[in-house]
């Protein structure tokens, strides 16, 4: 997991997975877990997706498994 620059109200992060299989995947996006996490997605109309001109992002890593 990457913590990336804080702004107005917010902080970006990003994460990345490697899946061994594609049925792991699958079985995930599937879960109540993964329904409760999501339920609210897109569900905001007053944000735009652009919130302004493009901006370096630089990330500094917060939690590493391996």
């Amino acid at each position: 997991m990457l913590k990336g620059p804080e702004g107005d109200g917010y902080r970006l992060y990003s994460s990345h997975v490697i899946w061994d299989c594609r049925e792991d995947f699958e079985t995930s996006t599937k879960s109540e877990q993964f329904r409760n996490a999501h339920k609210n997605a897109g569900s905001s109309k007053t944000q735009s997706a652009l919130m302004g001109p493009p901006q370096f992002e630089g990330f500094e890593t917060v939690l590493h498994e391996g």
